[in-house]
């Protein structure tokens, strides 16, 4: 895209989710995410098997069996903390749309009764984390999403538009308008 941005102006779910264990003082985790994320999250200390204060959820893509979320299930219903990196009800892959995180982060929080700490989209959370760190409003900034539906409802729910007032809303509208034409017809 051409932007210039550092490697420490980024903020992501997997860094959230290490200062999330960090700030309640969890020295035993289990990683239940892909191969490719591990480093991002190497400074918790993944302890598979055994008792675990945390359970990092991310996108497993087919490793998410029905033996996996026994498993996460398990370390919860021993009272672990379910923190998800996001709650993203599907992704377009080259093949069509696919479950992501957010069906089985779900139906965790259904068979625990608990809510899961959620460390990125579509948190509340995450964005104030960003604009915190920012040290801006909502008001004055814009985010980027892949999903025309995060998207939205980043604008609705942080008061984001894209920092230019009512002219930029209506500039937002008319690009995602654009965007959802050019799309091919999915159910998100």
């Amino acid at each position: 895209m051409g932007l210039d941005i550092g490697e420490a102006e980024v903020l992501t779910p997997a860094a959230l989710a290490v200062r999330h264990c960090r700030d309640r003082g969890y020295a035993r985790v289990a990683l239940h995410v892909a191969p490719a994320l591990r480093e991002d999250l190497a400074a918790l200390n993944d302890v598979q098997p055994g008792a675990v204060e945390a359970v990092i959820v991310g996108d497993l893509g087919d490793e998410f069996t029905y033996a996996r979320l026994n498993t996460i299930f398990r370390q919860l219903a021993e009272g672990a903390e379910l923190v998800a990196l996001q709650r993203n009800r599907v992704w377009q892959r080259e093949d069509g749309l696919v479950l992501d995180a957010g069906p089985f982060v779900v139906a965790l929080e259904y068979a625990v009764g608990r809510k899961a700490a959620v460390t990125g989209k579509p948190s509340p959370a995450f964005f104030d984390t960003a604009l915190a760190e920012l040290g801006v409003q909502a008001t004055d900034t814009a985010t980027m999403s892949r999903l025309i539906s995060a998207a939205r409802w980043t604008r609705a729910s942080t008061g984001c538009s894209c920092g230019r007032g009512n002219s930029a809303t209506k500039r937002c509208a008319r690009a995602e308008s654009d965007r959802r034409s050019s799309l091919t017809r999915s159910p998100i």
